[in-house]
């Protein structure tokens, strides 16, 4: 830093301006820096194709030559030799196709000159691999010669003048490329912004939606349920034990009633069968007293009598009525209460895959989030850059605003 600048003095200007500008003002710089090389270069860029086009009208004179063979030479060798002029002069001419001249423009010129440098390596390469030509035709061997060493001095003059220049033009191409950078991780960063601001309010939507649902009426139908659905098992189990203890007695009278009475589907399922008949169960009464007949006149024998016959008697008395109206008001007040569930069950369900689309979102928030800081880190640290680049360049200090 010089001693103007450490007492205050010389500060750079300072500018605001957009990316499009910042280009602006590399454009000129670059204009300003580079194009006093490009008269000079466009010159020796003209005369390098001059002399390729020297070298490719030296290849119709060669190939049209009427000079002879050594005529010492065996018949075969002068075919080989033939041969490979014909080659020499094939590959020559590819080798010295015309290109588009360049513009006024660095990087025309470098690309202009690398070609070059190219394509005089193959031309060398072509003449070593055919150095033995001009050994048989020595009266055109200076016609290639001459040519050849002007177009590689003017190649080698091309190259050293952009050069002098490189290394700038490297630096403001530099400062080009990073002018994209900053403008695509620009829009970028603008891209996950706006994506996660979508996710903000996806997220919220679903939260304020499950506002609406309330897992208490649910949990408290759940316990009902349960509660009436144990009352009514119980219930349930005491029916079916009060006609099982008669399942033997039953088993033996089927041998000796009618077959239309099927004393055995009490046995088998005596819960269906007493729903089916109602809470008065006429067809088990009937049942039962013909089955007490049979235990009279000695059809069938018990073993413990007096204990069958005493649960038919408590049967026969109309007992299991309460029961089986018990059983009835549980079993209706069971579906009534599935029904009630079946709205709330489906809300829950409803409330579940709202929480779990919440959970995706706060995810995918989240990573949104860590890319969004990682790509503002890289898009600040490019502008940083930028800035510097510039400022070196230009002698100015630019406020890069925002671009949309």
């Amino acid at each position: 830093m010089d001693l103007l600048r450490i007492l205050g003095f010389g500060k750079a200007e300072r500018i605001e301006t957009d990316l499009d500008g910042a280009k602006r003002l590399l454009d000129g710089e670059r204009e300003k820096r580079l194009s006093p090389i490009y008269p000079e270069c466009k010159r020796t860029c003209e005369e390098l194709r001059g002399a390729l086009a020297e070298i490719g009208k030296d290849c119709g004179l060669f190939e049209e030559s009427k000079a002879e063979l050594d005529p010492e030479l065996r018949s075969a060798v002068k075919g080989i030799t033939k041969k490979m002029r014909e080659n020499f002069i094939a590959s020559m001419r590819v080798a010295v196709e015309l290109g588009t001249l360049p513009g006024n423009d660095y990087a025309e010129f470098a690309a202009f000159s690398k070609g070059m440098r190219e394509r005089m390596a193959r031309i060398a390469k072509i003449n070593s691999d055919n150095r033995y030509i001009f050994s048989f035709y020595k009266e055109d061997a200076e016609r290639f010669r001459k040519p050849f060493e002007r177009a590689t001095r003017l190649s080698e003059a091309l190259e050293q003048k952009l050069s002098e220049r490189r290394e700038e033009a490297e630096r403001l191409e530099r400062l080009v490329s990073l002018i994209g950078e900053v403008e695509e991780e620009g829009k970028r960063v603008a891209g996950l912004e706006s994506e996660a601001g979508e996710s903000v309010k996806r997220l919220e939507l679903k939260r304020k939606a499950m506002e609406g649902f309330g897992e208490a009426g649910l949990k408290k139908k759940q316990e009902e349920l349960e509660s009436v659905s144990a009352e009514l098992a119980s219930v349930s189990g005491s029916i079916s034990a009060s006609i099982t203890v008669l399942e033997r007695a039953l088993r033996k009278y089927k041998k000796v009633c009618d077959p239309s009475e099927e004393p055995e589907r009490y046995a088998e399922a005596p819960l269906d069968e007493l729903l089916k008949e109602g809470k008065g169960y006429p067809v088990l009464k009937r049942m039962l007293e013909g089955m007490r007949k049979a235990v009279e006149k000695g059809l069938i024998e018990l073993k413990n009598p007096e204990k069958i016959m005493s649960q038919a008697d408590w049967l026969l008395a109309g007992n299991l009525t309460p029961m089986l109206e018990k059983h009835e008001e549980l079993k209706a007040k069971k579906e009534t209460i599935e029904q009630d569930l079946e709205p709330l069950v489906r809300k829950e369900r409803e409330r579940q895959g709202l929480e779990t689309e919440a959970v995706q979102l706060e995810a995918k928030l989240e990573k949104q989030g860590k890319m969004l800081e990682d790509e503002k880190a890289s898009f600040e640290k490019k502008r940083a850059e930028l800035k510097e680049g510039l400022r070196e360049i230009t002698g100015k200090e630019l406020e890069l605003k925002e671009t949309n």
